[in-house]
This record gives C-alpha cells, sequence and structure tokens, in this order.
C-alpha cells in the first residue's frame, strides 16, 4: 500500500515540474517572439518565474529523495531532517523570488487598478510564504521526533 501512495506522490511531482516547465517554455517563446519593444517589467516577470521553475525542479528532486527515504523507512534521521530542512529554505527562497512578479502586475493595472494589483501581489507572496510557515513547523516536529527516537534508543 505505501508503495503505491509513494508512487502517486512521485507521479504527481513528475507530473508538476513536465506542467511547469512547459509553461515557462511557451511563455519563453512568446516573449522572444514578440515585439521587440516589450515592456521590461514582462522580461522581470519572465525571469523571475523561470528562477522559480529552476528553484521548483530542485525542490521536486529533494522531494524525490524524501519519498525514497520514506519508502526504504529511514524518516526519523538526520539525513531525513537535512533534507526537510533545505526544502524548507528553497521555498524561503521562492517567496522572496516571487515579488519580482509584483512590477508587471501594476504595468498591466494601471494606476486605477492599483488595489487588485496589491491584492493579486499579495496572494502571490503570501502563499510561498506560508507554505514556508508549514514546512517550518513540520521541520520542528521532524527534530522532535529525532530526538525522541534517539533517546529511546540509548534507553535500551
Amino acid at each position: 500500500m505505501l508503495k503505491g501512495k509513494i508512487l502517486f506522490l512521485k507521479a504527481i511531482i513528475l507530473a508538476a515540474v513536465v506542467i511547469f516547465v512547459s509553461l515557462g517554455t511557451v511563455m519563453l517563446f512568446q516573449a522572444f517572439g514578440a515585439p521587440r519593444d516589450m515592456p521590461y517589467q514582462l522580461w522581470i516577470m519572465l525571469a523571475t518565474i523561470w528562477i522559480e521553475i529552476g528553484l521548483g525542479c530542485y525542490v521536486a528532486l529533494l522531494l524525490n529523495r524524501l519519498l525514497n527515504r520514506i519508502r526504504h523507512q529511514y524518516v526519523f534521521t538526520e539525513q531525513t531532517l537535512a533534507i526537510v530542512q533545505r526544502i524548507k529554505n528553497q521555498v524561503l527562497i521562492i517567496s522572496f523570488i516571487s515579488l519580482g512578479i509584483a512590477p508587471t502586475i501594476f504595468a498591466m493595472g494601471g494606476p486605477e487598478m492599483a488595489w487588485l494589483a496589491i491584492i493579486i501581489t499579495g496572494c502571490f507572496v503570501v502563499i510561498p510564504f506560508g507554505i514556508y510557515a508549514v514546512i517550518a513547523i513540520l521541520v520542528e516536529c521532524l527534530k522532535s521526533a529525532i530526538a525522541i527516537k534517539n533517546e529511546n534508543n540509548l534507553t535500551v
């Protein structure tokens, strides 16, 4: 049963990577096919998205390693903790980089739609920071579980 769940999760991760890289590639072709006087905000957004795709692919590799450790029942170890902390750090970096989308959203909305641009930008920025908070809490739970496991191993 566990193998099926892990395989399903790996398929979801692979599908997400394929979809994001494909969409990023389509955006790249559209940008280079656009007129040369394209606003600089769109170039900033394009760079932001590709940096996030690259970091997202690295997170996908880390998630794959984590799933392999779970499959082999090496969950409560320092190596697993290191992987989860790397994921947490990458999500924090992605959260800050997502601010690069803001100039494009503000430029597209114009002055009369600034309130909507603030809301949309807030959503793009708040969601990754929320994911970071959840992962940070899970890291602390994993640290506690590893400490308890090590303590139990010492008492036996």
